[in-house]
């Protein structure tokens, strides 16, 4: 899945004289649920997308105090 992105440039806010540099910023393409998110994480990586789907649900839930 590549990502898209555009090229913005900005001006140093130190140094307004200087010449604009270029950054890539990242185009959002959309909403993934947790399902499809689990899904393309295991496919580039050796762990199951069982396990990295317990992970985001552990990452999402409040944490609890004891």
């Amino acid at each position: 899945m590549p990502v898209k992105f555009k090229v913005i440039q900005k001006k140093n806010p130190q140094d307004l004289a200087a010449t604009p540099k270029s950054y890539a910023i990242a185009i959002s393409d959309g909403i993934a649920d947790i399902d499809r998110l689990s899904e393309l994480v295991a496919d580039g990586s050796t762990v199951r997308q069982n396990d990295i789907y317990a992970v985001i649900i552990g990452l999402v839930m409040p944490f609890k105090e004891s």
